[in-house]
Formats: structure tokens, C-alpha cells, sequence
């Protein structure tokens, strides 16, 4: 059956209780998602070419899959708090956005949800954040920082591939793995900040980052992460019981 749609002052079509965001103008410009709206349904923003901003109002509780894939013009998102879950390449491609805060309600991420948001410049995830999916922010070529302080278990597979002006990278929480390809291509990366709570780093998790000058672990454990890090990271010598210092290139 035809689902059935009430069109807005502004042009945009929601569901007849007015609770679903079916589709958006295409030539649409700036959006307000009206209060009241639980969802947008995948694919409403799908040809908003000229879409430069949207604001999410606190009754969203999920932003779906590939619902604002590659608006090469978005570069304004405001999202509230009561959103939970963003989905699988929700912002995939959007080379014009710069800065997205992502609000303390916020508990998943999906897969390459902001990769290749290539103006994206620093992202802080929020502290409740329990899920991050694969490649989560892979190609973003301008991110130069991004703090995980969140419940998360793992960095996940390619998480920061090939973000190649990425210079400083904190984990302080309860991660316990890096994954696979978490940091490859990171050419500039000069200081991790790790976790009590790491124990297992992945295959080819810092490939490629030749630049490494300061690696911060908890004091008393230099050695267990020497041991962890040998084949990732080469060290010459620990200074202040906390510093790592990666072994000089000669010539």
C-alpha cells in the first residue's frame, strides 16, 4: 500500500502523522527537520546537491543509513541530544563538512558513516558512545585530532585508514584492542595516547605512520607495552616512566 505523505510549508514530504521525513527538495538549501519527527527515512536527503545545512531536532533518535551520502555542499550539522544511533555511511562523502559535535547521547556509530568527509578537521567522541563501526572516519584526509573517551571495547578495523594530516590520536577508556589497518596511512601521526585497558593491537594497525615521535602509556608499564608495540612501533629508549620515544631514522 501507497504510504501516505503531507507535504510541509517548505516543500518536504513527511509521513500523514507527521512523525517520518519521507523526502526533501532537492534544491533545498537549509533544512529544520520540524519538531516531533522520530525518523528520517533512508535516502530523503539523497539528491539535496545544494544542501548547506540541516538542524536534527532532540526527537530524532536515529540518523539511518546513507541519509545524507555524499551532499557535497553539507558543511552545518547541528544534532541533539536524544540521538542514540547514527547509521552506515550516514555522512559518507560529505567533502564540504568541517565540524560535527556529536551529542553525549549518542551510543552507535555505524560503518564509514563520516569517511571521505574530507574537510572534517577534529572529532571528539562522546563518553556513553558503545559502538564503532568499520572505517568509521577512513579518508578523512584533513582530521588532525580525535579523542576516544567512550565505552567502546575496540578500535575498529581501518577506523582512522588514511587519514594522512592526523598528528594526535588519545584513547582513555576502556579499549582493549585495536583493529586491523586502525591508523594505516597515517603519515603524520606523532603522538598516541594509550589505555591501561589495551592489550591486543591488530595487524597493520599503524602501517605506514613513520612519523611517531611520543607514544604516552600508564607509568609502571613501559615494558608490557614495548612488547605489545614491538612490530608496530620501534623504540629506542623510555624517559620520565611514561614516555616512549621512537627509535631515530639515521641519515
Amino acid at each position: 500500500m501507497e504510504e501516505e505523505r503531507l507535504e510541509s510549508a517548505g516543500g518536504a514530504t513527511y509521513s500523514e502523522d507527521g512523525k517520518i521525513l519521507l523526502s526533501v527538495p532537492s534544491d533545498t538549501l537549509y533544512f529544520k527537520v520540524a519538531e516531533g519527527t522520530v525518523a528520517i527515512r533512508k535516502g530523503a536527503f539523497s539528491k539535496c546537491g545544494s544542501l548547506r545545512g540541516v538542524v536534527i531536532p532532540g526527537s530524532i533518535s536515529e540518523i539511518g543509513d546513507d541519509t545524507f551520502k555524499c551532499c557535497p555542499n553539507l558543511g552545518r550539522v547541528t544534532l541533539s541530544d536524544g540521538l542514540t544511533r547514527i547509521g552506515a555511511g550516514a555522512f559518507y562523502g560529505c567533502v564540504s563538512l568541517r565540524q560535527i559535535n556529536l551529542p553525549d547521547s549518542l551510543l552507535h556509530i555505524g560503518d564509514y558513516a563520516f569517511s571521505r568527509c574530507v574537510s572534517l578537521r577534529d572529532v571528539n567522541l562522546p563518553p556513553l558512545l558503545g559502538w564503532l563501526g568499520k572505517g568509521v572516519f577512513s579518508k578523512c584526509l584533513n582530521i588532525f585530532s580525535i579523542k576516544v573517551h567512550a565505552h567502546i571495547y575496540k578500535v575498529p578495523e581501518e577506523f582512522c585508514l588514511g587519514c594522512v594530516n592526523l598528528t594526535t590520536v588519545k584513547i582513555r577508556s576502556s579499549v582493549r584492542a585495536i583493529g586491523k589497518r586502525a591508523f594505516t596511512g597515517c603519515l603524520e601521526l606523532a603522538w598516541i595516547d594509550l589505555p591501561e585497558t589495551l592489550s591486543v593491537i591488530c595487524e597493520d594497525a599503524f602501517k605506514g605512520c613513520g612519523n611517531i615521535r611520543f607514544v604516552i602509556v600508564p607509568s609502571g608499564q613501559q615494558e608490557r607495552f614495548r612488547e605489545m608495540l614491538r612490530g608496530h612501533i620501534d623504540y629506542d629508549y623510555v624517559m620520565g616512566g611514561k614516555r616512549f620515544y621512537p627509535k631515530r631514522k639515521k641519515g
